[in-house]
């Protein structure tokens, strides 16, 4: 006998609160990753710029750092002749002698980067001025590429503070500018001309909210906010080292106050700066 067996077919489908809740958990794991993809996309974003601003920082010292560390004047060149035994006592050649030596009165005065001659060969010491916003000196840090370029490994180099008058400036902040001329023995008149096409200016660090220089004196154990190889005290010394303390930010969120030291490579009159 056979029997007939009826197959029957459930034909129910998903219900209202079901299809509900389903479309609740995607929208809740939907959020679930937005949120976790854009907090990935801030930190990104957050840790790139405050790569940035503390590279930043770094590079710029490092540039500082560089220019300091070869400072240069031609006192170790003086010869041993007794023309030149008494510059470090103070004694110089009158004008009169200084002008016969080099003619026409040139390097009779001291000008921005450089002294007056100080013995018969015609050595020029050069200059350092610094006080507690800016410094200028000659440096070897000067990087010659090009064979027949019209330039030195010698640099003039001044630092200075300016305003920050980009569209995008910090209110408040100014910026560290660098100035470089390779034209390192042309100084008639020694000032950063902006219309001499040798005079190249860098922004160097912005978001500038305060700085500060000082200069250590070696054989005195005494740091200074001013120098300068031209006056009494300090006549044709250069800093056996030099502090410069910066405030700086990029926001509310970074900031950055600390200090940085740098010193000279070239044992200057003698004296090793790292004694």
């Amino acid at each position: 006998m056979i029997k007939a067996v009826k197959i029957l077919k459930d034909n129910r489908g998903f219900t209202l609160i079901e299809v509900l809740i389903s479309i609740a958990i995607l929208v809740f794991i939907s959020l679930f990753l937005y949120q976790v993809t854009t907090s990935t996309f801030n930190l990104r974003e957050s840790l790139i710029e405050e790569g940035d601003f503390f590279s930043g920082i770094r590079l710029a010292m490092n540039v500082v750092d560089r220019d300091v560390s070869q400072i240069y004047t031609p006192i170790l060149m003086i010869p041993n002749d007794p023309a030149a035994s008494g510059l470090l006592s103070g004694a110089v050649l009158t004008q009169n002698q200084m002008a016969a030596i080099q003619g026409s009165g040139k390097g009779t005065t001291a000008t921005k980067f450089y002294l007056e001659v100080v013995n018969s060969v015609g050595i020029r010491p050069t200059r350092f001025q610094g006080n507690d916003k800016s410094m200028s000196f000659v440096s070897l840090s000067n990087v010659r590429i090009y064979k027949e370029s019209k330039e030195s490994e010698f640099a003039r180099i001044s630092y200075d503070i300016i305003d920050d008058k980009s569209p995008d400036a910090i209110p408040g902040t100014r910026i560290l500018r660098k100035s470089v001329n390779v034209s390192a023995f042309d100084d008639e008149e020694g000032s950063l001309n902006a219309k001499d096409k040798l005079w190249k200016f860098y922004s160097l660090l912005p978001g500038i909210k305060e700085i500060n220089f000082k200069y250590y004196r070696h054989d005195k154990k005494q740091w200074f906010s001013t120098w300068d190889s031209d006056s009494q005290e300090t006549k044709y010394l250069l800093p056996d080292m030099i502090e410069m303390k910066i405030k700086a930010t990029a926001g509310d969120r970074l900031n950055f106050d600390g200090a940085f030291y740098f010193k000279t490579e070239i044992p200057h009159h003698g004296l090793s700066p790292t004694s």
